[in-house]
């Protein structure tokens, strides 16, 4: 079992990862783009990793050192729980080789563990990523003892099996539940949805009860004060980190023993216990729901523009990890603006103890809403996804205009009603007057219809239909960053600009609104004259 488990992990990686087709593949352009993914993920980590060391050095120069091991412990769960519990049920359930290795002799069991075990990979990467500056800088500044340096490896690559074992069960159970309705893809995405919500909420809750124990005072002590209290909830919600951390602060090596069995144990028990189910549920999700009273009453007929976007719109809200993942941004940006509208500038002002932050805010709030909106990008993707069915759009008397008009379509069916959900919330709470608030209501409008615009661009350029699992062109592909990552940091460095330019914010908002307009109306133009059909 181990040896066949191994080459399935291998193969799996060598998937994702386009080893393979750097090395073998005769195609430069495909080739490329796996060059490229590869060298901005060698750029794009370590910037990751400095800014963690960063944080450890900041919390031992308050002299919060004590505070570092079980922050980072924390920090690593939560990436590991978050970046899990949207790729576990693509990952496990429906991917495209389902078949293949079911009739491959492997048990049932084995192929369960290949799929875990390269969960467990990648998230443990993240972990290191996070835990190894952290504990350096930890290590350099207290000096621990030999015992300590043990723990703090073998915590490393034990941090992630409790999270990702939560992730696996929850998306399981998500999908065992979809998979009982007709449309399980939108049942799965919009449980998805409220348990990230949920999450959400509950972080921005603990920040502002944090902040609001005594009305702003941000000194050292207080720091201290608001991160031990911070400490104990997280000891009280989260006991695998307490342990980790009496573990390396008190050298109490029972307690670390214990924190290594119950995550060695909780991944054996759900390796075990899902394979009893592990067929059925994949019948269920692979499955297409025919109604037995189905009967036909008649054909309407749609234009084409309409046909195209509903098929556009089944795509992507059938698709769990492309729904949710898209989706998303838009939610933070409604629940951003949400708590700004709640707080207010001159409450935010109060308790920060700062009189300018409400100006700031003003000026600034905008751009943070918009960082989010800039991150639903669904046209990043929508030219791969057409996978092994690209010959109908490309047999289709279809003009490719109408098939680029349905594929922006969909984008903007998410981020127009979240961009005036979000400008409507902020207008209420930042009382911009007549002028701003238009202003606010043409930022976010822009940033929607740019990110749908660009990423178009990006994945008629860079399409990638070779794929085996929908999660690797939606999360794994190199368009797909390029598509979602330059307008969240357009939203960071327009709104630094509005802040720091000794100009009226709101003719700087209505001149970078127009800026984006044309720019993206220069893009749409040029993609009619580029693109006359599909690319392959």
């Amino acid at each position: 079992m181990k040896n066949k488990c191994f080459l399935l992990v291998i193969n799996r990686l060598a998937a994702q990862t386009g080893i393979n087709e750097i090395r073998y593949g005769k195609d430069s352009k495909k080739r490329n783009n796996k060059i490229l993914l590869l060298v901005t993920m060698l750029v794009l980590l370590p910037i990751m990793a400095f800014y963690m060391g960063a944080a450890a050095y900041g919390m031992c120069y308050l002299g919060l050192a004590e505070l570092v091991p079980i922050l980072s412990f924390f920090i690593s769960s939560v990436v590991t729980l978050v970046f899990t519990v949207f790729k576990a049920p693509g990952e496990l359930f429906g991917y495209r080789d389902y078949d293949f290795l079911m009739s491959i002799p492997v048990k049932t069991s084995t192929v369960i563990a290949s799929r875990f075990m390269n969960l467990y990979l990648w998230n443990t990467f993240l972990s290191i990523l996070v835990m190894l500056p952290m504990g350096s800088v930890y290590a350099v500044w207290e000096r621990p003892d030999a015992q300590s340096y043990l723990i703090w490896i073998v915590g490393m690559l034990i941090v992630s099996l409790i999270p990702t074992t939560i992730s696996v069960m929850t998306g399981s159970l998500v999908t065992a539940v979809s998979s009982r309705f007709r449309h399980s893809g939108i049942v799965s995405a919009a449980l998805l949805l409220l348990l990230t919500c949920a999450i959400l909420v509950g972080s921005f809750s603990l920040s502002f009860s944090s902040i609001s124990m005594e009305n702003g005072n941000l000194d050292a002590a207080y720091i201290k004060k608001m991160l031990d209290e911070t400490i104990r909830i997280l000891k009280r919600d989260y006991p695998p980190a307490g342990l980790f951390s009496l573990g390396v602060l008190r050298g109490n090596l029972p307690a670390f023993l214990l924190l290594a069995g119950l995550s060695i144990g909780c991944y054996l028990l759900f390796v075990w216990a899902i394979s009893f189910r592990y067929k059925k549920i994949n019948s269920a999700v692979s499955a297409s729901y025919v109604a037995s009273t189905y009967h036909i009453h008649g054909i309407k007929q749609k234009s084409i523009s309409g046909a195209l976007y509903r098929k556009e719109i089944r795509r992507w809200t059938g698709c769990t990890v492309y729904f949710t993942n898209t989706v998303t941004g838009v939610m933070m940006a409604i629940l951003l603006s949400g708590a700004l509208m709640l707080l207010g500038p001159d409450k935010l002002a109060e308790l920060l103890k700062e009189p300018a932050a409400a100006k700031y805010m003003l000026q600034a709030g905008p751009y943070a809403a918009a960082a989010f909106l800039g991150m639903c990008c669904t046209t990043m993707a929508s030219v791969s996804l057409e996978g092994k069915s690209l010959w109908i759009l490309q047999s289709m008397p279809v003009d490719m205009k109408a098939i680029m008009n349905s594929k922006i379509l969909v984008n903007l069916t998410a981020t127009v009603p979240g961009a005036l959900i979000s400008a409507t919330m902020l207008v209420i709470g930042m009382k911009p007057g007549l002028v701003g608030g238009v202003v606010y209501y043409l930022l976010l409008l822009a940033f929607g219809v740019g990110t749908a615009v660009w990423g178009l661009l990006i994945n008629l350029m860079m399409p990638d239909y070779e794929w085996e699992s929908e999660t690797q062109v939606v999360k794994q592909n190199f368009a797909a960053f390029l598509g979602m990552f330059p307008f969240m940091l357009l939203g960071v460095l327009f709104g630094a600009v509005s802040v720091v330019l000794p100009v009226d914010y709101r003719l700087t908002g209505l001149c970078i609104s127009l800026l984006l307009f044309v720019g993206s109306y220069i893009l749409y133009i040029y993609m009619l004259k580029k693109y006359k059909k599909m690319p392959v």
